[in-house]
């Protein structure tokens, strides 16, 4: 509905993002489409572009219409460094109708399941041979919503072709269960919408047949970790963890901004701790060679008081103990005047490595018995070059030869472990261990 948050430009947006400590975004339909706008302002703040949402209409339009306008698309989210392409197809839909109740879905013929599951595998072929891949978006009062339209969606398409987006909030607004979908059809995921939804408000909606679109502004959808949704994440994690999904996590809303601001549900990630710090804590654990054994985490709101509010702070730091002996310290804060500012240093007892950007342009600098060794980089973009490189290489060792790539989910859960546990630290002044 792109009435609701209207009020919100694309600058405040995708600001609030990169506030919030996201590092990607989907392209919603009040963003500008030309992608020289796009790389530089996501670029500006960090961000990828991580896909945007394409209706097809293969039983209602001829395939010259549907393929013409995919390709658009495609071409569009390539420009801007996506690599997937969030497919619905929309024929006979009710999606957008505000006076259709949800009663009123179509069930397609087995004629038409032919002609939607061969035009999605040709659109598929095409978006391959451009190496890019179709993420398929069952949804809400479309004609792949039920768990039977899924399975039947995916038994007729390609799978070198066309994967699916897994969405939380969809699959439980229509009454199936994530987790049994999640384990049925792991193998086909490539994209996953977290997304929460409140039961009163989704019971209320089938009691009176109301349309999907009337559900949205009366709050049937909210975020992951409101305690008013229903969907069990825990588990949902711990499958993707098991599985070694490695795609996006895309955290979705699809509320009123002006009801449930968006910014007040960041403590509910885990704040400071898990937004911005559980990058230091990947760092802290393979630095170090080992895990956090004690840890103790402190800070305070010197900038942004509504912080206090949340049980956050605008700057928080913490020191660790870990397994191995090794001791770390990490800071992370919101109020830096001056822009990005990220450091890490090593402290030997026989040298130091000290990695730095602004105020000393990306400077790289090595203390050791020889002396001081300083190398510099022209910007904090540029320094990110040789571990984009290296990153690629690796990967491709690990198809050409077998060898499983780390690191692996694993490590991503146990650096949120961390995270929450430094927040219990920071909100109890105590010394925790991690367990």
């Amino acid at each position: 509905m792109p009435e609701m948050g209207a009020e919100n430009s694309f600058l405040q947006t995708i600001s609030e993002i990169a506030l919030t400590g996201y590092v990607g975004t989907e392209i919603g339909c009040q963003f500008p489409r030309d992608p020289a706008i796009l790389n530089k302002e996501f670029g500006r703040r960090g961000i990828s572009a991580i896909t945007g949402w394409i209706s097809t209409y293969l039983n209602e339009l001829p395939m010259w219409q549907n393929e013409r306008a995919f390709v658009d698309h495609m071409n569009f989210l390539k420009s801007i460094g996506a690599t997937v392409i969030n497919t619905s197809d929309q024929s006979f839909s009710i999606q957008h109708q505000w006076n259709t109740p949800l009663s009123n879905k179509k069930v397609l013929n087995d004629d038409e399941w032919e002609v939607l599951t061969k035009g999605l595998d040709h659109l598929g072929k095409i978006a391959y041979d451009s190496g890019m891949k179709i993420v398929y978006h069952h949804h809400m009062t479309t004609t792949v919503q039920k768990t039977d339209e899924i399975d039947r969606m995916l038994a007729m398409t390609d799978p070198k072709y066309v994967s699916m987006i897994y969405d939380t909030g969809h699959l439980t607004f229509s009454g199936e269960d994530p987790i049994e979908i999640l384990k049925k059809h792991h193998d086909r995921i490539g994209h996953v919408h977290l997304k929460n939804v409140r039961k009163p408000a989704m019971d209320k909606c089938y009691a009176e047949n109301k349309s999907f679109l009337r559900s949205i502004p009366e709050g049937v959808f909210t975020v992951p970790g409101d305690p008013e949704g229903c969907v069990d994440f825990p588990t949902v994690f711990k499958l993707l963890d098991e599985y070694n999904y490695e795609g996006w996590l895309v955290v979705e809303a699809e509320q009123d901004p002006a009801i449930a601001n968006p910014l007040e549900y960041a403590p509910r990630s885990g704040g400071q701790f898990i937004d911005m710090s559980i990058h230091d804590f990947d760092l802290i654990r393979w630095l170090t060679g080992s895990e956090v054994k004690e840890l103790w985490a402190t800070g305070g709101c010197y900038e942004f008081k509504q912080y206090k509010d949340w049980d956050d702070g605008d700057n928080v730091s913490g020191l660790m103990k870990m397994e191995n002996d090794a001791m770390a310290f990490f800071f992370a804060g919101r109020a830096a005047a001056h822009g990005s500012h990220v450091e890490t240093e090593i402290v030997g007892t026989r040298g130091t490595l000290r990695i730095a950007s602004v105020p000393t342009d990306s400077l790289v600098e090595v203390m050791s018995q020889h002396g001081v060794c300083r190398e510099c980089y022209q910007d904090f973009i540029t320094r990110w070059h040789d571990a984009y490189i290296t990153e690629i290489e690796e990967f491709c060792d690990c198809v050409a030869t077998g060898r499983k790539a780390t690191p692996g989910v694993i490590d991503g859960t146990q650096s949120t472990k961390i995270a929450f546990r430094c927040k219990e630290s920071f909100l109890t002044d105590k010394k925790l261990t991690l367990e």
